[in-house]
């Protein structure tokens, strides 16, 4: 394995863990918005 299919891999890798992550962030704040109908505290910690 070259360093450049290395590097692609862990591109790849943390992309995609952005994307999970950011997928997962958006899920809870949604989950927190209808349950309790109340704005978000965590953003401006």
């Amino acid at each position: 394995m070259s360093p450049t299919d290395l590097l692609t891999v862990v591109m790849v890798a943390l992309t995609l863990l952005w994307v999970t992550d950011l997928f997962l962030e958006s899920a809870r704040t949604h989950t927190r918005v209808e349950t309790c109908q109340t704005p978000d505290e965590d953003v401006d910690v």
